[in-house]
C-alpha cells in the first residue's frame, strides 16, 4: 500500500470533475401549464377509477398520453444484471427501465419533465412488481426490530379525515408495538430517511444522483386501507411515485396560480373549500410496479383502496432552479464589478429620493419624471454590464452549487472489485450489497510506480473548486446518508492543479498510467510565497517547470489513500 506523506500538496483546478449528462430543460410557460386540460393540446388524459379500482384507459395507450400501459420490456433484470454488479449500473440505463419502455428518457424530458405527470402502467392488471425490493410492511418491521429508529427524526406518524391532517407522532424511539398500534389505528406511517435502513433504496438514489448530477431524497409510505394520510398539497420537488405494494388512489391537479407553478417551496395544506371546482388532470389507482411522475407544484392527494398500500417517493431538482443558480452567481459578479469597475462606485444622483420611490412612482410632475427616467436608465446600464461580466463568474456560480449539491449527496454504494482496488484507508467509503469489508482480502502490498494504471472510482463522486490559493478537491465517499457528513476534503496548493486534474479527470474505468503524468506543466508562480518542498529547507523558486516524479507520487497518493483512485488489477 503507497504511503502516506506528511505535508500538504497543493493544486490548482477550477476544472468541472467528470463529464455531465446534457439536460433538456423544457421550461413551459403558465399559459402552456394551464392549458393541460385541453386535452387535444398536451395529450393529457383524465382518468376515473373503474370497478375494483382498475382504470378505464385503454391498454396500451399511445406514449404522448400521460398513462402508459408497459410490459416493461427493459426487465430489471438485465439492468441489474446480479447483486454483484447493481451498485455500478449504468445510470440511463436504470432511469430508462424506472420510466418504464414506452417513451424514452429524451422524449419524457422534451415532453413530462417539469410539464406535466407520467403515469406508467407495468401491466394492465398491476402485476411485474419490479419495485417490490425497495420497500414493504414486512421490511419496516425488520428494521423496527434490529434497529434505532426514531420519531421525529426517522419516522412520521399522520392522519387525514375529511380533509384536515393531523400530525400523530410522539417522540423517542419508534419500537414496533407502538408504530403497528398506530397503523391498526388507521394512521399512515411515514419513513423520511429509508436509504439508512434499507440497502435498495440507498442503491437506487446512487445510481440516480449520477444520472441527475444532483441531490435526491426518499420517503416511504405505509398506508391502511380506505384511509388518506396527507391533505392536498404540493411540493418543491419533482416526485417519482413507486408502487411497491397493495394499491392506492391518486389524484394530481394542474397548477392553477403563478405560486403553484414550478414553486420554490412546498406548500401549506388545501382545504376542502379551497380544492372545490378543481378537476384532476390524473384520477386513477396504482398498483404493485407502477409509477407516477408529477412536476413540483403540481397539488395532489391519495388514499388507499380496499387494501394496504406502500410506496416510495423518490424526489429531486429541490432548489435546483436557474433562480438558485443566479443567487450564487450574482454576489460573485457584483463584488468584482464594485472592485473592478469605478462606474459601480459612483455616487447616487444627488437628490434622487425626490422622485425615485413608491409614493412618486406615478407623479406627473416633469422634473421628476425626468429624473426618474434618467435614473432607470443609468441603472439599466449597470445591470447591463453586471451581466457581459456574469459569464466570466458562471463556472465559479456552478461550483459553489456542485458543493451543495455534494452536500446533499448520499455516499456511492460501490462494488465489491471497486472497494477491493482502493487502498485500506479508501475501504471503509462504501460497500457493495453482501460484501463484508472484513470479507474481503488485503489490498495488494506494494507501492506506486510510474507503470501503475489507477482510475477514478466511481464518476461525479469528486470535484475541485478554487478557493483561494488552494485548490480543494471535494468529494462525497464519506457523505452520510442522510446528510449527517458533510463531504470531506484535500487541499493542495494551486501550482499542482494539471496533476489533480490528470488523475481525478479519469473515467470510471478508464485507466490512465501513473507515468504519464511526468513532465506535465505546473505554474509556481501561482504561490504568493516560496513553497516549502517537503523537508523544510530547500525552497522552489517561482516559474513554470515540469512536473517531478515526486511531485506526481505525491498526488496520486494523496488521491489513492483518499479513496478517490482505485489500481487496475495486476
Amino acid at each position: 500500500m503507497a504511503k502516506k506523506h506528511g505535508k500538504k500538496v497543493s493544486v490548482l483546478a477550477r476544472s468541472q470533475i467528470g463529464s455531465s449528462r446534457k439536460n433538456v430543460s423544457i421550461k413551459p410557460s403558465l399559459q402552456d401549464v394551464k392549458s393541460a386540460k385541453v386535452f387535444t393540446k398536451t395529450g393529457i388524459q383524465a382518468q376515473t377509477p373503474g370497478k375494483h379500482g382498475s382504470d378505464k384507459l385503454t391498454s396500451g395507450a399511445h406514449k404522448s398520453n400521460n398513462s402508459i400501459n408497459t410490459s416493461s420490456h427493459l426487465k430489471k433484470s438485465e439492468i441489474l444484471a446480479s447483486t454483484s454488479h447493481a451498485a455500478d449500473t449504468n445510470s440511463e440505463d436504470y432511469f430508462q427501465w424506472m420510466i418504464g419502455s414506452d417513451v424514452s428518457a429524451i422524449e419524457f424530458f422534451e415532453d413530462y419533465w417539469e410539464q406535466k405527470p407520467l403515469h406508467v402502467k407495468r401491466s394492465s392488471n398491476g402485476t411485474g412488481n419490479d419495485f417490490a425490493e425497495y420497500f414493504s410492511k414486512g421490511d419496516l418491521d425488520k428494521i423496527l426490530r434490529q434497529d434505532v429508529v426514531r420519531f421525529g427524526i426517522n419516522l412520521d406518524v399522520t392522519s387525514c379525515v375529511d380533509g384536515v391532517r393531523s400530525t400523530l407522532t410522539p417522540q423517542g424511539r419508534a419500537y414496533p408495538g407502538c408504530v403497528w398500534d398506530f397503523y391498526e389505528s388507521g394512521c399512515s406511517i411515514r419513513m423520511l430517511n429509508p436509504q439508512s435502513f434499507h440497502e435498495p433504496v440507498w442503491r437506487m438514489l446512487s445510481i440516480l444522483q449520477n444520472f441527475f448530477l444532483c441531490g435526491m431524497g426518499a420517503n416511504v409510505y405505509f398506508t391502511p386501507k380506505n384511509t388518506q394520510g396527507f391533505a392536498p398539497h404540493f411540493d418543491d420537488i419533482e416526485a417519482f411515485v413507486l408502487q411497491t405494494e397493495g394499491s392506492k388512489r391518486w389524484r394530481v391537479y394542474a397548477p392553477e396560480s403563478e405560486e403553484e407553478f414550478l414553486p420554490r417551496h412546498s406548500s401549506s395544506n388545501y382545504t376542502a373549500a379551497s380544492m372545490e371546482g378543481r378537476v384532476p388532470v390524473i384520477d386513477t389507482v396504482l398498483h404493485a410496479g407502477d409509477m407516477i411522475y408529477f412536476p413540483r407544484g403540481w397539488v395532489h392527494q391519495a388514499n388507499a383502496t380496499d387494501e394496504d398500500s406502500t410506496h416510495v417517493t423518490v424526489s429531486t431538482y429541490q432548489n435546483h432552479s436557474w433562480a438558485t443558480f443566479m443567487e450564487k452567481a450574482v454576489p460573485h459578479v457584483l463584488s468584482n464589478a464594485l472592485a473592478m469597475d469605478p462606474s459601480f462606485r459612483t455616487g447616487l444622483p444627488l437628490g434622487f429620493l425626490k422622485y425615485m420611490g413608491v409614493a412618486m412612482s406615478e407623479s406627473e410632475n416633469p422634473s421628476k419624471v425626468a429624473g426618474r427616467a434618467e435614473f432607470v436608465q443609468k441603472f439599466r446600464s449597470l445591470w447591463a454590464n453586471l451581466g457581459v461580466a456574469m459569464v466570466e463568474e458562471l463556472d465559479q456560480a456552478a461550483d459553489e452549487l456542485a458543493v451543495h449539491v455534494m452536500t446533499e449527496s448520499v455516499p456511492p454504494l460501490l462494488t465489491r472489485q471497486q472497494v477491493q482496488h482502493t487502498s485500506a484507508a479508501g475501504v471503509h467509503t462504501g460497500v457493495h450489497a453482501g460484501c463484508d469489508v472484513k470479507s474481503l482480502p488485503e489490498p495488494e502490498n506494494h507501492d506506486i510506480t510510474e507503470e501503475t494504471c489507477v482510475c477514478v472510482v466511481r464518476e461525479h463522486v469528486s470535484r475541485i473548486v478554487q478557493e483561494g490559493k488552494f485548490a480543494t478537491v471535494y468529494h462525497i465517499l464519506e457523505n452520510g446518508k442522510c446528510r449527517e457528513y458533510p463531504p470531506q476534503t484535500l487541499n493542495f496548493h494551486s501550482a499542482y492543479g494539471p496533476i489533480v486534474e490528470f488523475f481525478l479527470q479519469s473515467e470510471s474505468d478508464g485507466y490512465v498510467r501513473v507515468g504519464d503524468a511526468f513532465g506535465l506543466q505546473i505554474d509556481m508562480s501561482k504561490e504568493d510565497d516560496e513553497m516549502d518542498n517537503g523537508d523544510g529547507n530547500e525552497l522552489m523558486q517561482a516559474g513554470t517547470r515540469p512536473a517531478s516524479a515526486d511531485d506526481v507520487f505525491e498526488v496520486v497518493t494523496c488521491l489513492y489513500d483518499a479513496g478517490l483512485l482505485m489500481r487496475k488489477k495486476i
